[in-house]
């Protein structure tokens, strides 16, 4: 009779060693690019786990595995152990901790256009200086230009906001027209001060864009407005009746979709054409864009009105979608 052994069955239940030298490569915001050396088996390394605070979070067959999906600024820690294919894990590594970066905070970036081709106010200079201020105290950049060739839309896609200070006349050709178009189509956003509605009488588009166009002022004199609307951002600071001194604008093709937020109060002053409903500041959504007039900024006092510098201010916020 003949005598059969069996097979000697071997049984793998020696652990890989332990992962060294956890490390961290590129690290940005959300996501951490960890390094490891290279564990060794008797039999051969499988793969290698990855602990997130504690938890098993992926796996991974090469020494590098990006972890993402995580918060900006938060400090994570990590381990890494290597398994073989009988499923023998290793000790984990030593412990790495890290922190993500801090997201970046992007600057707001505005145009203010003061190019005239007709009259030019004297305070067009102290409207650049008082918006620069306001940009230094409340995080937002400002370029200025007369340039009308800086009017393409890859230009102009680099603003959040572009101001029309004082502009008078013709001051864009057909192809510049078109480039604010695009920009306002793309989810730009335009405001417009004083002499803003004595500019490009021809471009219908740009009427409806401003809200109205010039039609003529008396002399200098103290009014009052009255504020119809203190839920704006433009307007939450005033009193409900705002006496100042301005050059009054009387209006025409007011346009049909603009949000009063301001009135002009006809009876306090002498010469008014527009009736009872008066507008003097106003903003709306329009073609895809927001806008936000106001009929302020004739002479280089009134940037000095703390309460006018606020109602700039919070027009460009609006515009700003803050």
């Amino acid at each position: 009779m003949e005598l059969t052994t069996e097979a000697e069955v071997y049984v793998d239940d020696v652990p890989p060693s332990t992962p060294a030298s956890l490390m961290a490569g590129e690290v940005t915001e959300n996501s951490i690019n960890l390094q490891w050396g290279a564990a060794t088996d008797n039999i051969g390394v499988t793969e290698y786990i990855i602990y997130q605070n504690g938890q098993r979070v992926k796996a991974a067959t090469a020494t590098s595995s990006v972890v993402n999906g995580l918060a900006s600024n938060t400090e994570h820690s990590f381990n890494v152990s290597a398994t073989d294919a009988a499923q023998n894990e290793s000790q984990q590594s030593e412990t790495l901790t890290i922190s993500t970066l801090e997201e970046e905070q992007t600057v707001d970036k505005i145009l203010v256009f003061t190019k005239t081709a007709e009259f030019r106010h004297g305070s067009i200079e102290k409207g650049i200086s008082t918006f620069n201020s306001l940009g230094a105290a409340n995080n937002f950049e400002v370029d200025q230009t007369e340039d009308a060739t800086d009017f393409t839309f890859n230009n102009l896609s680099r603003y959040k906001t572009v101001v029309f200070l004082n502009t008078t006349g013709d001051v864009l050709n057909a192809t510049q027209q078109i480039a604010f178009e695009r920009y306002i189509q793309s989810g730009g956003s335009y405001m417009g001060v004083h002499a803003a509605t004595d500019t490009e009488y021809n471009w219908s588009w740009y009427g409806e864009l401003v809200g109205a166009y010039f039609d003529g002022h008396p002399s200098i004199q103290e009014a009052t407005l009255n504020v119809i609307d203190s839920n704006h951002s433009s307007t939450s600071h005033l009193p409900l009746n705002w006496v100042r001194t301005e050059e009054w604008y009387n209006f025409k093709d007011i346009y049909s979709g603009i949000n009063p937020l301001i009135l002009l109060d006809e009876s306090t002053y002498n010469g008014g054409t527009n009736g009872a409903s008066h507008p003097f500041s106003w903003y709306h959504t329009y073609d895809g864009g927001r806008a936000f007039y106001t009929g302020g900024g004739h002479s280089n006092a009134s940037y000095d009105e703390p309460d006018f510098r606020d109602h700039l201010l919070g027009g460009l916020m609006y515009c700003l979608g803050r």
